[in-house]
């Protein structure tokens, strides 16, 4: 038999007792500051590519090696990393094929770039573009136009997603519908409505209850939603019926339950995804898709707006978390089992933006987390 003491210290070293974020060189460029940046891949993920564009317009495309294999002239925005190719705004859209860098210029209107998606429909390839009136879908591989469909919304599209033979999207600001590429005609309609809230303890009577965010779970083939007081939607994609709606599930306090990146992961093994998604209401939360309860929240002391990344770090096979806040850019590492923070440090400098960009990824042979707080450079953290 094992005495007791020596198994202990087995236990020990066998699980991870320490996970440190340790900064390397920034990635800075010569023709300005950063507009955004991503990571891409060509076909099977065969070869990955950091995407980086300036404010000059610049794109590079930089590999693990740290090489700069590809550089484009008079890029403005990113719109998709998709099946092989980025999709980006240049004169038109524009689509790279990342095995071979050829290119194929689609002609648009003058549009923004948060409106364009890349979209598979009814197994079709397809873009989306929308404006406050009309919603246009268009096939790729014809550069025709498949379907439009009318809008009722003061404000533009900012939101749109698949879900298997349906385009899902923001009609008004509270209501979301659902389409064939056959018809004009919605197949459904969700309205979240109003409701009475207090904010900052004000009482305010009949509030648009906005949807705020949207996602297609291929998993389990239902669509979520988000709104801005706090609720949480299951949706059946085929009928709009709510499976799940739970009513400010995070409480009724200011913020509470605002939700700003929705992740389907199986953290637990049970064939299951979980939920993880940041929010204003700063925490973190990893919340069941069986039943909306709370399996962990990480209180992050701030509002949390920007994306999570997720790495394995403990080597349990298991994505872990990472997390930045706003305001006081406090970098997070949380184990993905139990939100239970590993790792923390401070990315605040002077003159830094009240948010960040974050982007988690091991393309170059270690788990890295690149971070922007400030225009002129990219800051490399590595995890280990």
């Amino acid at each position: 038999m094992i005495p007791l003491s020596i198994f202990l210290v087995c236990l020990f070293f066998q699980s991870p007792s320490h996970i440190s974020l340790t900064e390397g060189p920034s990635l800075t460029f010569p023709d300005g500051p950063i507009k955004s940046f991503q990571l891409v891949s060509s076909l099977a993920g065969k070869n990955q590519f950091l995407a980086v564009i300036t404010n000059s317009g610049t794109l590079r495309l930089i590999d693990g090696a740290g090489k700069i294999t590809h550089t484009a002239k008079g890029a403005k925005d990113f719109v998709a990393s998709y099946k092989g190719y980025l999709f980006y705004i240049g004169d038109g859209l524009v689509k790279l094929d990342l095995a071979n860098f050829q290119t194929k210029t689609f002609p648009t209107t003058t549009i923004e770039s948060s409106s364009l998606q890349v979209l598979e429909i009814a197994s079709r390839d397809v873009f989306v573009r929308g404006s406050k009136e009309k919603v246009e879908v268009l096939s790729i591989s014809q550069d025709t136009t498949l379907a439009s469909f009318p809008r009722s919304s003061s404000v533009r599209l900012t939101s749109s997603t698949h879900a298997g033979d349906f385009l899902v999207m923001h009609d008004r600001e509270t209501e979301l519908a659902a389409y064939r590429l056959s018809s004009p005609d919605p197949v459904w309609r969700l309205d979240a409505g109003k409701k009475d809230m207090k904010i900052l303890g004000i009482a305010f009577k009949s509030i648009p209850n906005i949807i705020f965010h949207m996602k297609f779970n291929p998993h389990d083939r239902c669509l979520y939603a988000a709104t801005m007081l706090g609720d949480l939607y299951k949706i059946e994609v085929a009928t709009g019926h709510p499976l799940l709606i739970a009513k400010q599930f995070a409480g009724s306090s200011n913020n509470a339950g605002l939700l700003s990146d929705l992740n389907f992961l199986d953290i637990d093994r049970d064939g299951t995804d979980e939920l993880i998604a940041s929010s204003v209401d700063e925490n973190v939360y990893c919340l069941s898709t069986k039943d909306f309860s709370i399996k962990w929240q990480f209180p992050s002391g701030n509002e949390n707006q920007s994306q999570l990344g997720f790495l394995d770090v403990t080597g349990d096979g298991i994505p872990d978390v990472l997390t930045i806040n706003d305001y006081d850019l406090t970098l997070s590492v949380l184990d993905g089992t139990t939100g239970r923070l590993l790792s923390a440090l401070s990315c605040k400098e002077p003159d830094s933006r009240s948010q960040a960009s974050l982007l988690a990824t091991d393309f170059r042979g270690s788990n890295e987390v690149f971070v922007q707080i400030k225009p002129n450079r990219i800051r490399v953290f590595t995890i280990r």
